[in-house]
């Protein structure tokens, strides 16, 4: 962890151990996320690694210890990355800190703990409460986040609901915040080719994602690829979180291919014009609204990555049409 010293970070040592809430917040392939009171009165989701590091050189550790490692590094240098650690659309960064035992240690990073939950969580648990303006202005601030991260060359890699936090706040008018974490995916543009390949989720990735996982495509596709999970993410929020995908679309066939395989089967832009017949059939939307959400799935659930915007252009298309229960809080 000499690398995360150098960063200008609050360290968390052995403290936090005795306050450790078991019960799992999350979890990934290399880490566990917890709920976290420490002794200084904060409240943190702790993510965790989950195997003991050895005590030794890069040489001796395997494949997975150094994929552990680099991930946890390279998100705590996205999160403190000074244009972005404040951003309000992106969780914040509260430290780091490592476990030790003699054979070996555990590295954690430390994260504002969303009390709200996920966004999947918060939409299914609020869907009679919420209402279409208040869905949209979710998708914007979503994009809001995506911007600041495009604007500094990074993409995510893996936007969904299930990695879209949010967080309760007062000084919102709406009451609360959505915030886009879990970097684990993500890519900070350089010069290393394998620092380009993106993973994801399948049924989110983009068409040029999903026929070849994983996949190493130039800084500016790879915005791209964000916006087309941007857009399925969007479509799954109007949804109230239900998932946008519609089982009856496969009938009876069954296994993890089938899903991927009928949006394989779809024409170009088939997916888009499903999205946009579920618009169509919402009853609870303004015109101006359905205006809205048709502009941001048109802008972004394109097969051909030259035909999707960017995050700045939708946000900007959607003030364009100053529907009023929107720009009170938006614009």
């Amino acid at each position: 962890m000499k690398r995360a010293s150098t960063m200008d970070l609050k360290q968390f040592f052995w403290e936090y151990r005795t306050h450790l809430d078991k019960r799992k917040l999350g979890e990934g392939s290399t880490y566990d996320v917890y709920k976290c009171e420490f002794d200084s009165g904060i409240i943190g989701a702790v993510k965790r690694a989950k195997e003991f590091l050895p005590m030794a050189s890069d040489n001796d550790a395997s494949e997975m210890e150094l994929e552990t490692m680099n991930t946890m590094l390279t998100e705590m240098g996205v999160l403190n990355h000074l244009p972005l650690k404040e951003h309000p659309n992106l969780i914040q960064l509260l430290g780091y800190g490592w476990e030790y035992l003699d054979f070996g240690f555990c590295p954690f990073i430390v994260l504002e703990f969303a009390d709200l939950g996920t966004l999947d969580q918060f939409l299914i648990s609020r869907s009679d409460k919420l209402l279409a303006a208040d869905k949209l202005e979710i998708c914007i601030d979503i994009l809001s986040g995506l911007e600041a991260l495009h604007s500094c060359d990074i993409t995510h890699g893996d936007i969904k609901l299930e990695n879209i936090l949010v967080t309760s706040n007062e000084t919102n008018p709406k009451g609360f915040t959505v915030k886009i974490a879990d970097f684990s995916h993500c890519v900070v543009d350089s010069d290393r080719d394998e620092d380009k390949w993106i993973l994801g989720t399948t049924m989110f990735a983009a068409p040029e994602v999903r026929d070849t996982i994983p996949s190493y495509f130039p800084l500016e596709q790879r915005k791209s690829c964000d916006i087309f999970s941007f857009g399925l993410t969007a479509w799954d929020c109007l949804k109230n979180g239900g998932g946008y995908f519609e089982s009856h679309w496969i009938g009876n066939k069954k296994g993890v291919e089938a899903k991927p395989a009928y949006i394989k089967s779809l024409p170009k832009d088939g997916i888009l014009n499903l999205g946009l017949d579920f618009i169509d059939s919402l009853n609870d939307m303004s015109v101006s609204e359905s205006e809205i959400a048709r502009g941001i799935l048109s802008q972004s659930v394109r097969d051909d990555w030259k035909e999707r915007s960017t995050a700045p252009s939708i946000i900007e298309v959607a003030a364009s049409k100053k529907w009023s229960v929107i720009r009170r809080t938006l614009f």
